[in-house]
């Protein structure tokens, strides 16, 4: 009598594939005694907490109330980004709340892409339920974006104060620079999504960021040419110039972010 060989994993997914397959033991084939796996028992994600989510929906209404009553300015903005010069006022919106829109989209924009390295971090720790989720490093990424964001902000103002003498201009620039800044808010809210409640590949989307970055730094370099009449003669200056102020700081803050990850990881002996 022939004996036949009994294809536990088979029978675990078909007894229960709403708990195996909605989690990581399967993928990542741990070991577990029972299928049935308690939620004490999980591994953590980010798309599961709902602190976070809760956020995310405050985030979402707060982005919806900015386009809905700031159409205008928007639109309006948008429109001369392409054009030398800016208009300060537009007619039934006040100037004030151009600025206080763009810094709380460029505080939206922080907290998503924070997430979405916290969400990658979580995944290399494998955080159970039971650990004490450290939830201080979303905190600190944040801050460093906007700390990141306010250096860049300075370091454009004291590099045009030095090269270019027209006070128009270099004020132009800065709320040009702060507006498309606060445009990402919306691309990186739907990317965060796309990236915790998605079967998307890692690949894909770490190439929508990719193309939004390049997209960032072509428009701002688009924006540098029309404001300052930047001359062909001196497009390898401008080129220098926006390494020295965009990328230079771009890869300290990267390479900043992985350092304390590292040492984190280490001192906690989480892998």
């Amino acid at each position: 009598m022939r004996s036949s060989t009994i294809n536990y994993d088979s029978i675990l997914t078909a007894t229960d594939s709403n708990v195996i397959n909605r989690t990581d033991y399967y993928a990542r084939g741990v070991m577990i005694s029972d299928h049935e796996v308690l939620m004490s028992e999980r591994l953590y994600t980010v798309g599961n907490d709902s602190g976070f989510m809760l956020l995310l929906l405050l985030c979402l209404v707060v982005i919806a109330f900015i386009f809905h009553y700031s159409r205008t300015i928007i639109i309006n903005t948008w429109k001369q980004y392409f054009k030398n010069e800016r208009k300060y006022s537009v007619k039934g919106v006040i100037t004030k709340n151009f600025w206080v829109d763009c810094m709380w989209q460029v505080i939206i924009a922080s907290f998503t892409i924070s997430l979405a390295l916290f969400d990658v971090f979580s995944r290399r720790c494998a955080f159970s339920a039971a650990t004490d989720i450290p939830y201080w490093i979303v905190a600190v990424l944040v801050l460093a974006l906007l700390v990141f964001f306010l250096v860049k902000l300075c370091l454009y103002m004291l590099v045009n104060w030095v090269f270019f003498p027209y006070s128009d201009m270099r004020s132009n620039w800065v709320s040009s620079y702060t507006y498309l800044t606060s445009l990402s808010a919306c691309p990186c809210y739907i990317l965060l999504l796309l990236q915790l409640y998605s079967n998307t590949p890692p690949y894909l989307v770490v190439l929508c960021y990719a193309i939004l970055t390049i997209l960032y730094e072509t428009a701002l370099i688009f924006k540098l040419f029309i404001n300052f009449r930047v001359k062909k003669s001196a497009v390898c200056l401008i080129f220098l110039y926006l390494c020295s102020v965009e990328l230079v700081p771009a890869i300290l803050l990267w390479r900043l972010i992985q350092w304390a990850g590292d040492v984190f990881i280490v001192a906690n002996d989480l892998y």
